[in-house]
């Protein structure tokens, strides 16, 4: 009985890591949105900045879980949203 406790204790941790993890590319996802909307607002109107909100907003819906948009430098989220992660938490 113990071994299947563990294992069932196991599988929980896992599935929660992988809630928690998501949840976080959601918030970092609606952290981008937030900037780009904020850059929209105050920034300086000119089509740079324009250029700019639109790559925030893409890559904000390429990382976002619930969106999951294919981008075309890093591809599909998956393949590279861990290595994105951790490198933002080297930093």
């Amino acid at each position: 009985m113990d071994g299947e406790r563990e294992y069932t204790r196991t599988a929980e941790i896992d599935r929660l890591n992988r809630i928690i993890d998501e949840a976080e590319k959601y918030q970092t996802a609606e952290a981008l949105r937030q900037y780009a909307r904020k850059l929209s607002e105050e920034g300086e109107s000119n089509p740079e900045t324009a250029d700019e909100i639109k790559w925030i907003l893409k890559k904000a819906d390429w990382m976002d879980p619930f969106i999951n948009r294919h981008d075309p430098i890093f591809g599909e989220r998956e393949a590279l949203i861990d290595e994105v992660f951790l490198y933002k938490k080297r930093l």
